[in-house]
């Protein structure tokens, strides 16, 4: 490998002009330059270290937003080549930021893969870079040049929510996190050997459907948070699973770009199923006004129920559905 000052890097920074680009990612970017012009915003992110080892699955990378595609470059810790996965405006699913502490990452979910996600791992002390990356994106992401949700009412406090996530709303007001909300609290599970429900708090925002969750690995997080943001264009359909062998249940979504496909979950207690539907027929109202008003294209409808898009994220096993809209 060819040592070069990338590596030694040890904060991210915002990307302006080409003469901000690490080495080792200048040929590829000139080359995209080329078929995108110039980037709207730029993020370099170090590699993270653990004590005195690098830590080989984390690469430094660049993250780069075009006019009509979102850009990861990732360099390999072997060989110094330089490794782009490039999603389409149209095809952009959504993302997410999580902040445990020390632990943080950025979603991004570019649908058919066999993960449905991608995360970028980042320094904590960079969280304020990537919230500008998160501000950025919820523009980037609505093309409809207007709010889809009238009813939101911004920085509108939400009863019975943990302080963290309280805070969390009141902070971040660009999310719009508003009126129709479904909030499940903490609890314990009834059984042994099944995972307890972490909180879970899933509204309507402006152009979109806004996620927050403390859950970490198996359990759940004290002190840190996750936001998931999906584009309500992208959305199809949400509802409400019941396997048939009293496992529990999942608040689902069906997400659909021009050549991707997500299905999102999230695990719920069955007995907040009343409160559930409520929030599901509030999104189902707007992704079928949204439909009516931008009409699927000819030749795609048909296609829709024949792709089966399946991830990590994906609710599975026999289910009872409840909710989804129908064409």
């Amino acid at each position: 490998m060819t040592a070069t000052n990338t590596w030694y890097y040890r904060f991210a920074f915002r990307v302006g002009e080409e003469s901000d680009i690490p080495p080792e990612f200048a040929s590829v970017y000139r080359r995209l330059l080329e078929f995108n012009g110039h980037p709207a915003f730029g993020l370099f992110t170090p590699s993270i270290e653990e004590g005195s080892f690098l830590v080989s699955e984390h690469h430094p990378r660049l993250i780069l937003i075009f006019q009509n595609s979102f850009v990861v470059l990732s360099l390999d810790s072997h060989s110094d080549q330089v490794h782009t996965l490039e999603m389409a405006r149209e095809d952009f699913l959504g993302f997410g930021l999580g902040e445990f502490l020390l632990n943080c990452w950025l979603t991004l979910y570019p649908g058919n893969s066999a993960e449905g996600k991608m995360q970028v791992r980042f320094p904590s002390r960079a969280g304020q870079h990537y919230w500008e990356l998160c501000r950025f994106l919820l523009d980037w992401c609505d093309t409809s040049g207007g709010a889809v949700s009238p009813q939101v009412h911004v920085s509108r406090e939400i009863p019975g929510l943990p302080p963290k996530f309280s805070s969390f709303v009141k902070i971040h007001p660009e999310l719009a996190i508003g009126c129709e909300v479904f909030f499940q609290p903490a609890m314990e599970a009834g059984k042994k050997r099944r995972d307890s429900f972490a909180n879970l708090l899933v509204a309507i925002g402006l152009n979109g459907i806004v996620a927050l969750d403390d859950r970490y690995r198996r359990g759940r997080s004290e002190f840190g948070i996750e936001m998931t943001y999906f584009p309500f264009r992208h959305v199809r359909s949400a509802e409400w699973i019941e396997p048939g062998n009293r496992a529990d249940a999942a608040l689902h979504l069906s997400l659909r770009g021009k050549k991707s496909h997500l299905e999102a979950s999230w695990r719920v207690f069955p007995g907040m199923k009343p409160y559930a539907l409520r929030w599901i027929s509030a999104v189902n109202d707007i992704v079928k006004r949204l439909r009516v008003e931008e009409p699927m294209p000819v030749g795609l409808a048909g296609k829709e129920d024949e792709e089966s898009g399946e991830s990590s994220f994906a609710a599975r096993g026999d289910h009872s559905r409840v909710g989804a809209t129908r064409d």
